[in-house]
């Protein structure tokens, strides 16, 4: 009987230029000295490019069986007659018994091994009229804040996933100079589904300002394999309006009561809450050691913080306050480091 089996497992052969196709080589070893060595390769890669992305193994029966997955880009326009090669063979008795591992078994001699060819599979591929990644996604833009206020963190999540590979398309935002950007490294994934490739491209972003602003994408051109021509990715613009800080320091009071209070008095109360607060702070961090007041010389007292842990321990404390609460998650999304928090406490 032969000791190995091999099968070719095509998903689909007509495809645009750079589109991806996915097929799968199974390997059957139906005897305990059989082996394959290396990947199957196309004899001629002058009209093809490829890549292995997933190998496994299972049992099925009593026989071994590991399955190759791989993706092949055609750079051609045209028909093309594709066949692949791979090294098997076999081990003696003796060398079966020298070999500790599957892997040592496949390195082990060169005499038992061949080339084996599988069948030929025929690719039609039709050109694209522009160099643009082919495919068929859609962009969302998430808000993680409806309302801000000045200088406030908002943050923002922009996705571009669906078939084919979405991370050469990189979004860029479209905003005022005077707003900062933070960002942190993106996430991406992709995954087969019924013999086709589809991913998933997150990017994440802080911004801060303290004038409203507009927030927009620029378009992203790619080529769609549904419409059969090159389209482009956007969303509508955002219009970011902020509340002033100001009113950051009046939800302190009920609502009701600071109607009644003329400017003098909410002057006053304010001062009264400010102090009562920083005796607050001042007592809880005698208790826990997380931080300490410095005084310094005709200035107001400023918080200093020993390390990241007691800055995040101070915002958990106060999170109440908006601002601290955006700094805190801020500093989790590392999009804005100890420093930088800091410098704005």
């Amino acid at each position: 009987a032969e000791e190995n089996t091999f099968r070719l497992k095509t998903f689909e052969t007509n495809a645009f230029v750079n589109e991806p196709i996915y097929f799968e080589v199974e390997f059957t070893k139906r005897a305990n000295n059989a082996f394959v060595k290396g990947d199957f390769t196309p004899i001629d890669t002058k009209k093809v490019e490829y890549e292995r992305i997933g190998i496994s193994e299972e049992i099925v029966g009593h026989n071994q069986v590991t399955t190759f997955e791989y993706l092949l880009f055609a750079k051609t326009a045209g028909k093309i007659n594709l066949q692949l090669q791979g090294v098997a063979g076999h081990l003696t008795e003796d060398e079966l018994r020298s070999s500790s591992n599957y892997a040592d078994a496949a390195g082990v001699t060169k005499a038992h091994e061949v080339i084996k060819k599988l069948k030929v599979f025929k690719l039609n591929i039709a050109p694209k009229n522009q160099a643009l990644t082919v495919g068929d996604f859609k962009l969302t833009l998430r808000k993680y804040e409806e309302s801000i206020f000045q200088n406030e963190p908002l943050h923002i999540e922009v996705t571009i996933e669906g078939y084919a590979r979405a991370k050469s398309l990189i979004p860029e935002l479209v905003l005022s100079e005077y707003v900062q950007k933070f960002s942190q490294n993106p996430s991406y994934k992709e995954w087969i589904k019924e013999g086709k490739l589809y991913s998933k491209a997150s990017y994440t972003y802080a911004l801060v300002s303290d004038k409203p602003y507009t927030l927009d994408i620029k378009p992203i051109a790619y080529f769609n394999v549904k419409s059969r021509d090159p389209q482009s990715l956007s969303i509508d613009k955002q219009e970011i309006t902020l509340k002033d800080a100001k009113e950051i320091n009046m939800t302190l009071l009920d609502s009701t009561e600071a109607q009644k209070l003329d400017n003098s008095e909410v002057g006053y109360w304010l001062t009264i809450l400010s102090y009562f607060a920083l005796f607050v702070v001042g007592y809880i961090s005698a208790k826990l050691d997380v931080f300490a007041y410095i005084k310094l010389p005709n200035r107001a007292k400023k918080l200093h913080f020993k390390d990241e842990k007691a800055l995040k321990q101070y915002l958990a404390s106060t999170i109440d306050n908006p601002i601290n609460e955006h700094y805190l998650r801020a500093l989790e999304l590392e999009v804005m480091s100890f420093k930088e928090v800091t410098k704005k406490l």
